[in-house]
């Protein structure tokens, strides 16, 4: 089975990563790929693999908001996967090839314009491609994601047609959701879909796949990019801190030079005992759990206010919120997931 990807970067100003659409979209990709079978023993690794991935994206990302967005003036640009490619070929003309998505899965730029052009461009392509494939026979498509979509206009054939065909339907953008629900009658909507507001790109793909694998009653496996064991060494984390380390000891011996100038001044004392100390924190934190991108950011700068004069102590900051994160995220996934199951049986 493979899902469709709709929508927008939407109105959230606070959304971490939502202007940066391929990002997004190979983070959804990579997550949908970890929806499995249940009985995983008794297959092969590669028939597990219940999702193949975004077989069909259109995404339209525009740098302003598209609360104050004037669509006669402000550009955007259509971001979009197996449009017009060798996959979406095969896709049409052989009835649907569910591998076709995990191998030539490819974020293209379709065009840049003004909003209101983009947006009827999208609006087409909506009705032209994706629409027929989901409600086609034996449809490779089994969900659809929706991120600030519009479901009255450029996206109303899509969601007519997920309706229609029984399709669940997950996303973000609590208002856009709320009115395809009211638009689109049937229209079967899972998962904790709401806001995005201060989400991140990882966490609103681990939303969407964990409402779409309860959906479809399967297993999904949430598991850190350095699933394999290949964390980076304290070595080449500090190799990382080099030109921060070079930066600070320039300054600081030129600083010696002029000491009437620096004399008891607070920059020069902030950058002596706690710049390295916080540049340690966030590249360990973030080298260590790069999936969490800003959120290990922003613990790692908290976390380093601790290790004032402390390269060691900024080091050890960054690990322990690369292990809290992790940890965390995992344990409030786990409950949510409980919740659902037993939301479902109740």
């Amino acid at each position: 089975m493979t899902v469709v990807v709709i929508g927008s970067s939407g109105g959230g100003t606070a959304t971490l990563g939502h202007t940066n659409a391929q990002d997004l979209l190979m983070t959804i990709h990579v997550e949908l790929g970890r929806i499995k079978e249940e009985s995983t023993q008794q297959i092969a690794a590669e028939a597990a693999r219940s999702c193949h991935g975004v077989l069909y994206a259109l995404f339209v990302s525009c740098a302003v908001s598209m609360d104050s967005v004037d669509p006669e003036k402000n550009s955007a640009t259509l971001w979009t996967v197996g449009i017009g490619t060798e996959a979406e070929e095969k896709v049409r003309t052989r009835g649907g090839l569910q591998k076709i998505a995990a191998d030539a899965f490819q974020v293209k730029r379709y065009c840049t314009g003004i909003l209101k052009e983009v947006n009827q461009i999208a609006k087409e392509l909506g009705e032209k491609y994706i629409s027929p494939i989901i409600l086609a026979n034996k449809s490779p498509i089994q969900g659809v994601i929706c991120i600030s979509c519009d479901p009255q206009h450029v996206n109303y054939s899509v969601l007519s047609a997920a309706a229609k065909a029984g399709l669940p339907v997950t996303g973000s953008g609590g208002t856009s959701l709320s009115a395809a629900m009211t638009i689109h009658q049937g229209l079967s909507l899972v998962g904790n879909a709401g806001g995005s507001v201060a989400t991140t790109t990882y966490t609103r793909a681990v939303s969407y796949c964990c409402a779409l694998s309860n959906a479809w009653e399967q297993s999904y496996t949430y598991t850190s990019a350095n699933e394999n064991n290949t964390k980076p060494r304290i070595g080449s984390i500090l190799d990382a801190c080099l030109p921060s380390f070079l930066a600070v000891c320039v300054t600081c011996r030129f600083a010696t030079l002029i000491e009437h100038v620096f004399q008891n001044n607070q920059f020069l004392l902030q950058l002596r005992f706690q710049a390295l100390p916080s540049v340690c924190s966030v590249v360990a934190a973030t080298s260590l759990s790069p999936e969490h991108g800003s959120t290990a950011v922003m613990a790692g700068v908290v976390a380093s206010m601790s290790c004032y004069g402390s390269i060691l102590a900024g080091l050890l900051a960054g690990w322990l919120v690369s292990s809290l994160v992790s940890i965390s995220s995992s344990t409030f996934i786990s409950l949510i997931k409980t919740l659902w199951s037993l939301q479902t049986i109740l």
